[in-house]
């Protein structure tokens, strides 16, 4: 139970613990806790009671124990209040250091939105916060408000510790990433202190912080205020070479002898090369900065660090600010074909598209000015555009993944009982305890720890094959549980015992990665040269204890990686891809050289998958081919061929020569768009150069099961964008495959554990059909009147449910927060049975109708033998 709450602003405080928080004495005066009276706090208590409400620490109320009846002590006599306190009475006292609180910061985007911390009642009138911890609320000071909960009962404070404490939560459930950590200043400081140029004597060790009494200069300093700047600067360098080239660019466009990009014309051939070129300037001075710049400059060390800002940014404010883009091109032509009035009619050179020379250190000038401001403009509506959308989405896909859990038998189900997986992403692995790529154990660095505990000099080094059969050995009792995880740990070992093999042979030993004693060869190691066998147990030494603990913990993390039962799989898989969702972006990306072919991307791509529209924007389809075939498809693509004909004359029969016009004029609109061959669903195919030096084949438009059927086309390698679309060609598991590889491709750089994902596509898909997540796809997953209810078109869904006279099993997450009882999940998914003490023959297992049969057939068959006797 949690019900008093209060809201104030955020300050920071970098001297205070991760789990703790700072609160001023006002509202530790107005949230209480109802401390019931013991044998150990009754001294304590009766000092609450007679401080009062308005002194702390104090109280605000009293509940008798024989009754409800609550006595406040703001008008009460206090003092014999106190006195006839009593064991088993209520006390609401005041806030004190060490209790249990919740704390948030709204938007609640994620899990991690909403932690608790313990108290620290101090005099000063705003929250304080340790800045590691504001990266999960996503806080910062600047006037930010939070909001503080009280819980009200044990089970409630145990829960918020052991569930929702800060040292229970410094993994994000998104991917397992660190979320509490050293952040900004705390970064900057350690990189500064570990560089190599730092040495400490003993005074300054000691005193780290010490104030110089006077500032000094260096003599450098003094030379760069005496002498003019360099007019060789690499920077104004860079820019000259790039103004030439994009000239002359410019030049063979006007005589005609540009090169044509593929799939481009000659317009859009020119602003390729052009936005090329400029957008390299700003990467290239940049590198010159970070190679130039002192490595005490502050900027420069914030961005190596990685505590704030890029290589980028650093370039900007020093060096140059570089190309504007807007809408992915250059800053396009508005009144009377000018980008600004300050330039000539369809200028096409670098000033003129908004290519700013300048740094934000020497200053724009108003052209340059104007020209950043349209593109900080096209930024600023992008985000306020994109925070409505995100929200609804974030919002749906909560509503429809909010009921779902892992159960004790591993599946995954809605509170229906629905199997959506029969195991949490095939591997029943929580991703908030993965170690990095979405793998439970990083062996590298767990074999460098295992190393770190066991390690003795006096302890004999294994051979190869040694430690091959050792770790086959030890796990192949372990292979019935985790039989994939264990092969992947035999590999390790195995790649270990090729390392030592390779150190051995090239120290001229032998390399014994099979055991010699197999083949009838007896070999004995203690002959071996004592200086070859020191050699290699430096680089590569496994021992026994090494291994054993090696294994035993990767099998423990493994155990520990697996999700627990009762655990809210789906609403912690809607936050992580909710939340990341309000990071991306409205624009589209477009394909390198080819010309008005883009692939929407971002927003509208995800609005797109999970709403599973027949019609999406850009439809691509990629086939895999043997070779490649161009044809013409269409009549308007053909050329004309004129044929000789006998001139014969012909008969007037009657022909009205409107009526022809009319029907060539027609026919003229409607032949060049039928087809001859090829599809006419696709509109064209173009040829993509990938960054990997491989090129491939991108289809614009539909025409799946067409395009598998070309010949030179791999079929099994085609795929397609359009869920929709696999759907009907390839099946219901081919669109579950599609929209987990769309949302991974639109998501790529958010680095989200591809689990949630394929959550997200098992619930669309796990009905036969593919739901979109709205309202007509929710009713289909579950028939849940308040749940339908609560999401949205409330009134049409109870005057519906209530004339059709519909019943709820009250069974979701919505439905029993609606009515006030447990959830299903979590610490709800499970019920507690209490002991009752009964005899040991009443606990016994009852006979079946069968054996009692049986037990007195066996009777009556004595009886008959004693009577024949």
């Amino acid at each position: 139970m949690i019900s008093p709450s209060d809201c104030e602003l955020l300050n920071i405080n970098p001297a205070e613990g991760r789990p703790e928080m700072f609160i001023w004495q006002l509202p530790s005066k107005n949230l209480t806790y109802p401390e019931r009276v013991q044998r150990h706090n009754i001294k304590k208590l009766q000092k609450c009671v007679r401080n009062g409400a308005n002194i702390h620490p104090g109280a605000q109320q009293i509940i008798k124990k024989d009754s409800d009846h609550k006595i406040s002590l703001k008008f009460a006599r206090r003092e014999n209040e106190a006195r006839n306190l009593q064991i088993g009475d209520v006390v609401e006292r005041h806030l004190e250091d060490g209790d249990i609180v919740l704390f948030n910061r709204q938007p609640s985007l994620h899990k991690l939105s909403i932690m608790s911390h313990y108290v620290k009642v101090r005099p000063w009138r705003t929250f304080r916060l340790n800045e590691c911890v504001c990266n999960p609320y996503n806080a910062d000071f600047d006037g930010d408000e939070m909001n503080l909960h009280v819980p009200q009962t044990e089970e409630a404070r145990t829960e918020a510790i052991n569930l929702m404490g800060v040292k229970n939560n410094l993994s994000t459930p998104k991917n397992g990433e660190p979320i509490i950590s050293a952040t900004q200043d705390f970064i900057t400081a350690a990189y500064l202190l570990s560089s190599k140029e730092n040495f400490f004597d003993r005074k300054t060790f000691t005193n780290i912080s010490i104030l110089k009494p006077e500032a000094l200069w260096t003599g450098k300093q003094v030379f760069s205020v005496l002498m003019r700047p360099n007019k060789l600067s690499p920077v104004k360098r860079l820019v000259s070479i790039a103004y030439k080239e994009t000239n002359e660019d410019i030049q063979k466009y006007n005589e005609g002898k540009l090169e044509k990009a593929a799939g481009c014309d000659l317009d859009e051939s020119l602003e390729n090369s052009i936005s090329g070129k400029l957008s390299g300037v700003r990467e290239q001075a940049g590198n010159y900065c970070i190679e130039t710049l002192s490595k005490w400059n502050s900027p420069l060390i914030m961005a190596k660090s990685g505590s704030k800002g890029s290589n980028i940014n650093v370039a900007q404010m020093v060096a140059v600010v570089g190309q504007q883009i807007i809408g992915g091109k250059r800053v396009a032509e508005g009144f009377q074909d000018r980008t600004l009035p300050h330039f000539l009619k369809n200028a096409r050179h670098a000033l003129a598209k908004g290519f700013v020379v300048n740094s934000f250190f020497t200053g724009l000038t108003p052209t340059e000015f104007l020209f950043h401001a349209i593109s900080g403009r096209e930024g600023l509506v992008d985000t306020a555009v994109k925070t409505a959308e995100t929200g609804y989405m974030s919002r749906r896909l909560m509503k429809s993944l909010e009921d779902l859990s892992t159960q004790y038998d591993d599946t995954v189900r809605n509170s229906s009982g629905g199997v959506v997986q029969f195991q949490f992403g095939a591997d029943k692995l929580d991703p908030v305890d993965m170690e990095g790529s979405a793998v439970p154990v990083n062996f590298k660095r767990t074999f460098s720890h295992a190393e770190n505990l066991t390690w003795k000099n006096d302890d004999p080094c294994l051979l190869p094959y040694q430690v091959t059969a050792y770790c086959d050995e030890y796990l192949a009792e372990q292979k019935k549980n985790a039989r994939d995880f264990v092969e992947t740990i035999a590999n390790h070992v195995k790649l270990l015992a090729t390392k030592m093999a390779n150190i051995r042979e090239k120290s001229g030993l032998p390399r014994l990665e099979q055991d010699p004693n197999l083949s009838g060869q007896r070999y004995d190691a203690t002959r071996e040269d004592k200086q070859a066998r020191l050699r290699v147990e430096r680089v590569a030494k496994v021992s026994g204890p090494t291994l054993n603990k090696f294994i035993s913990l990767c099998l423990s993390k493994y155990a520990k990686a697996h999700v627990e039962p009762g655990h809210a799989v789906g609403a912690v898989g809607a936050q992580s891809i909710g939340e990341p969702g309000t990071q991306m972006t409205l624009k589209t990306f477009h394909f390198a050289g080819v010309a008005g072919m883009s692939i929407t991307q971002g927003v509208p791509r995800i609005k797109e998958i999970i709403n599973a529209s027949k019609v999406i924007k850009d439809v691509y389809i990629r086939p895999g081919c043997v070779f490649i075939k161009v044809n013409e498809t269409t009549g308007g693509n053909l050329g004309a061929r004129g044929a000789a004909a006998a001139k014969t004359k012909a008969k007037d029969e009657g022909i009205n020569a409107s009526e022809l016009a009319l029907r060539m004029n027609h026919l003229k609109r409607v032949l060049p768009a039928i087809a001859i061959s090829g599809y006419p669903e696709a509109s064209r195919a173009v040829i993509n150069s990938s960054q990997e030096s491989k090129n491939e084949v991108v289809v614009e438009g539909y025409g799946l099961r067409a395009c598998m059927n070309t010949i030179g086309v791999i079929g099994t390698q085609v795929t397609s964008n359009s869920v929709m679309e696999m759907k009907d060609v390839l099946g219901i598991e081919a669109a579950r495959t599609t929209i987990a590889q769309e949302i991974g491709v639109v998501m790529g750089q958010m680095d989200i554990d591809p689990r949630h994902m394929q959550l997200l596509a098992d619930v669309m898909t796990y009905k036969g059909e593919v739901l979109g997540i709205t309202r007509f796809g929710l009713s289909k997953m579950r028939d849940s009147v308040l749940q339908l209810a609560s999401f949205e078109k409330t009134p049409d869904h109870l005057f519906d449910a209530a004339a059709g006279m519909k019943s709820d099993k009250i069974e979701g997450v919505s439905e029993c927060i609606i009515m006030g009882q447990t959830m299903s999940v979590g610490t709800g998914a499970f019920q507690v049975v209490r002991r009752l003490g009964l005899k040991e023959s009443d606990t016994q297992s009852k006979r079946t109708v069968f054996e009692d049969a049986w037990k007195w057939d066996q009777i009556e068959r004595r009886k008959t033998r004693k009577n024949r006797g």
